[in-house]
């Protein structure tokens, strides 16, 4: 028999290794559109979006405090 303690159902990607990646993706390609932003600007608005999620449960507001949904658009991993 075994039996396994289950801290977290739902995952959540690191908002710090998120946008370590996203940084190393733009340094590494182009801007695709014209922007005034650099790429410090550009992280650190990601790192604002993702460290602040909010969502409704039983009609109470919550704020996700530790990592970023995996359902972000901005934390996954694209081509």
């Amino acid at each position: 028999m075994l039996s396994f303690d289950v801290v977290s159902l739902f995952t959540a990607i690191p908002v710090d290794k998120a946008c370590e990646y996203r940084n190393k993706l733009l340094h590494s390609k182009s801007l695709s559109s014209p922007t005034n932003l650099d790429t410090i600007d550009i992280i650190s608005l990601l790192n604002f979006v993702l460290s602040n999620n909010y969502f409704v449960y039983n009609d109470m507001n919550y704020k996700q405090i530790h990592g970023c949904s995996i359902d972000s658009k901005f934390a996954y991993r694209s081509n």
